[in-house]
């Protein structure tokens, strides 16, 4: 059975939003509902995602990893969350595929304790992915931190020869463009609309996102 991940990787609550937008996603419900069907047979997972919320891409890793049944990926371009879902199982690269992992990115304001707690979730969450890339590689946790402090990019044979990825497949997979995330305020006004159900006002939503992408905006 085939299991995409593919567009961004968002939580649930987001899917209205991106649907909405005509823009591709994958939520973990979409992966546990793939799972479900499956019913412990083996499964080939599709991956050709820049990544998204690093939540959302540890649950569906953790699916994955779960998974009682045979777990093959295959990658067409797998970044940032995209690739931690990559490290679940047996891997294929397309030979134009490509790879990239790096540190989780967040934002944060207020005074410097705040921003130094800041800095301290966001390393937790990067030990907890590097945790990812080490069971699949082998390689130590100071490995692994360099390669995401340097924003990693890898073909297809450099990410074979550096673990993340078991062989190169065959065939004619080409590599495709994903599209970004949503700005996080065009999501939450967007869902404020869904709850309000203001049909007009998802419309005015809809053509000022269409005039940000006009702008270059977003």
């Amino acid at each position: 059975m085939r299991v995409n991940v593919k567009g961004v990787i968002i939580p649930q609550d987001y899917k209205r939003v991106y649907d909405w937008y005509d823009m591709e996603s994958t939520t973990p419900r979409d992966i546990a509902d793939a799972l479900a069907a499956a019913n412990g047979q083996p499964i080939e997972v599709y991956i050709n995602s820049g990544g998204g919320y690093v939540h959302a891409g540890a649950d569906i890793y953790t699916a994955l990893s779960e998974y009682p049944g045979e777990v093959n990926i295959k990658i067409i371009y797998a970044a940032s969350a995209a690739s931690v879902i990559a490290m679940a199982g047996h891997s294929m690269i397309s030979p134009v595929g490509q790879m990239m992992i790096h540190n989780v990115y967040s934002s944060a304001d207020g005074d410097y304790r705040a921003l130094h707690r800041a800095g301290d979730r966001l390393d937790i969450a990067c030990d907890a992915l590097a945790n990812a890339y080490m069971r699949k590689t082998g390689k130590t946790r100071d490995e692994i931190r360099a390669m995401m402090d340097e924003e990693t990019w890898v073909d297809a044979h450099r990410a074979v020869e550096l673990g993340l990825v078991d062989e190169v497949m065959g065939g004619d997979l080409v590599a495709a463009d994903v599209p970004g995330l949503l700005p996080e305020s065009v999501v939450q006004k967007t869902l404020a609309m869904f709850r309000d159900q203001n049909a007009a006002a998802l419309a005015q939503a809809k053509t000022d996102y269409e005039n940000l992408i006009k702008k270059g905006v977003v």
